[in-house]
């Protein structure tokens, strides 16, 4: 892997300043970096040496013989299929030139035949054609600016920045109101106004200094739909898929890790991963994040701050699993907020869990290992479950026999009244959960206009959670660019810094691709959720992990952790916003007075929301940070 920037100009300073622009890549961690220039063309890469072939690449690269000029921040995982169908002579190729090869035999279409983790640009100087392109699932970032002087692209925000640049004011204004982790809330635009993301499986070609989008792949449904003779049969199908998917991810010249929960997701992979490593007389190393020490267990009948145990059972039936659990001692989300904002390039709400996330990359990288596996998207994907969108979909296909013998199945194993059940869920098909106006921050200063157009888009890309909605839509959310784009934004800047690669196999193209053909069925059989990841988990992972009955959460000792910094935080908040002009022009200063008195005092023992609005106090203090800090530059 690597990070990748380029200019295209004419423009003679710009040219000069080539290698300024770089400076902001210094904050990262590399193994070695090269620059190249053909005529008005600037490449770079910055190199990763992950893999075995990446420590061979020669990037950026200019194939004279065909006068096309590359550069490439890119892992193929489907290296065999492709070598077979290039004639390629050698198993050793790099990556890049994999690219190349399929860009010479398929041209622009050449995208829809890789599978991987990419983010490249090829500049075809016979045609006067620049391509940048992202990969389907968005697992990589690509930011460019296009104006009238230059064509530029980065894997970082920092370099595409230019004098006169402006903050986006509405994005932050978004960021600001909005009461979720996500920061993103346009598929293009960024924290910067002349700075875009190119969105996940799609191409940018500029030609004749016009800018064309083409989208190369998206998650549909297949005209020739396979059907599967029975539960069984699919699950056999997707075993050999998912194995695949995690086991082509392992591909690395370093050690394997993964950060590990004790739930379904991390588990099967974990698992899965640490067999094929036992074969090989190698170590899965793990990354387990717990509660404080000296937090206060809360006993409950559904959560679990420490899931230690679980993994301890994991490493119980795979001795080669080398556990790491850690409570991060000494890390808190307020002295972490500079560090993690610093290498994010902008402000972000993840606080709950983005000082543990930030350890465990540090701890990965320094045991050596290269590829960090994880289970992120598994809830809308491998592990999805919701017994009553299950009901509904039996009711909607007029299968009513169905529906009584399964939802009886259930209430008796479960001891539940089948009234009062069936009751419930009557109500939650006639509920239409829904953003309104009112559920946002409500000192963010935004017009109607834009609180319509923002609660639009919240209602109609994001919220899934209407049990009538198909499970099509849930997987969706895995290639939603409002979710890719927050997560590889953090990713792939997190890595950069660790010299390490985060790959989740729950967002492997084919088993997305085999999971939205699937009916509520396939997921759900007999009445129990969660059976298609259950099934493909027995024998593989400890029974403790497949029953257990409680659900782990991250972040729990989060008002516990920042307790003792609160109090000088929250001076030096009210001391930052009375002083800062800017921050005023994007928030309802008398209303956000009237709202932040009540969290002069932590309470430790709060409502969900409670915890929400602490953590978008910390975002607000970023953001004023932050736009300090561009004003100085």
């Amino acid at each position: 892997m690597s990070a990748i920037y380029g200019v295209i100009s004419h423009s003679k300073s710009l040219q000069d300043n080539f290698y300024n622009h770089l400076k902001p890549f210094s904050k990262y961690t590399f193994d070695r970096s090269h620059q190249l220039k053909y005529q008005h063309t600037q490449f770079a890469c910055f190199h990763q040496e992950l893999t075995n072939e990446a420590k061979m690449e020669v990037l950026p690269f200019f194939d004279n013989k065909n006068n096309c000029f590359i550069t490439a921040d890119a892992i193929i995982d489907n290296r065999d299929e492709l070598i077979k169908l290039l004639s390629v002579q050698s198993n050793d190729i790099t990556d890049s030139q994999l690219i190349l090869e399929a860009y010479y035999m398929w041209g622009n279409d050449s995208p829809k035949y890789l599978l991987g983790t990419f983010a490249y640009s090829i500049y075809n100087f016979e045609l006067g054609e620049l391509l940048l392109v992202r990969d389907q699932v968005g697992s990589r970032i690509l930011y460019y600016r296009f104006d009238e002087t230059e064509f530029s692209f980065s894997t970082l925000m920092e370099p595409l920045r230019r004098e006169k640049d402006d903050i986006n004011d509405l994005y932050l204004k978004k960021f600001i109101a909005v009461n979720t982790v996500i920061h993103d809330f346009h598929p293009t635009e960024t924290i910067y106004n002349n700075i875009k993301h190119v969105l996940p499986g799609h191409i940018l070609v500029l030609k004749n200094n016009e800018l064309t989008e083409k989208c190369y792949w998206k998650l549909q449904k297949k005209k020739w739909k396979k059907r599967y003779k029975s539960f069984e049969e699919a699950n056999l199908e997707f075993k050999k898929i998912y194995d695949e998917a995690i086991f082509c991810r392992m591909r690395t010249c370093g050690e394997v890790g993964i950060t590990l929960s004790g739930g379904y997701d991390s588990g099967a992979i974990a698992c899965v991963a640490a067999k094929k490593l036992q074969a090989e007389n190698r170590a899965l190393y793990t990354y387990t994040s717990k509660a404080s020490d000296d937090f206060p267990v809360i006993v409950s009948d559904w959560a679990s701050i420490d899931e230690s145990e679980l993994v301890k059972d994991m490493a119980n039936m795979y001795p080669n699993m080398i556990l790491n659990i850690t409570d991060s001692k000494d890390k808190t989300p307020i002295n972490s907020m500079e560090e993690i904002m610093n290498i994010l390039e902008q402000p972000y709400k993840f606080n709950r869990n983005g000082y543990w996330v930030n350890h465990l990359t540090d701890m990965a990288s320094r045991d050596n290992c290269k590829v960090l596996l994880t289970g992120q998207h598994g809830n809308w994907t491998f592990s999805y479950e919701n017994i009553d969108r299950y009901y509904v979909h039996l009711i909607k296909s007029f299968r009513f026999k169905k529906f009584y013998e399964e939802f009886s199945r259930n209430c008796s194993y479960f001891k539940l009244s089948r009234r009062k059940e069936f009751y419930c869920l009557l109500e939650k098909i006639r509920e239409t959960p829904k953003v309104h106006d009112t559920d946002f921050i409500r000192y963010a200063n935004l017009s109607k206009t834009e609180t319509a157009t923002l609660t639009k888009f919240l209602n109609d890309e994001l919220n899934v959670y209407k049990i009538t909605k198909p499970v099509q839509n849930v997987i969706e959310m895995a290639v939603n660019p409002a979710i890719t784009n927050h997560i590889a934004s953090t990713v792939v800047k997190l890595d950069l810094k660790y010299n390490v690669i985060t790959r989740d196999p729950t967002t492997d193209v084919r088993v997305l691709e085999f999971l939205y053909e699937l009916s509520m069925d396939n997921f759900n059989y007999k009445a129990f959720g969660r059976t298609l990841a259950t099934a493909y988990m027995k024998d593989v992972v400890p029974e403790s992990v497949i029953f257990s009955k409680k659900k782990g959460v991250q972040g729990s000792d989060f008002l516990f952790r920042i307790n003792d910094e609160w109090s000088d935080f929250y001076r030096n908040l009210l001391f930052k916003i009375d002083n800062s002009v800017e921050i005023k022009k994007l928030i309802e200063y008398e209303q956000y007075k009237n709202d932040i008195n009540v969290f002069e005092t932590l309470k430790l023992d709060s409502s969900r929301d409670y915890i929400k609005d602490v953590s978008n106090l910390m975002a607000l203090d970023m953001c004023v940070d932050f736009m300090s800090k561009i004003k100085s530059l």
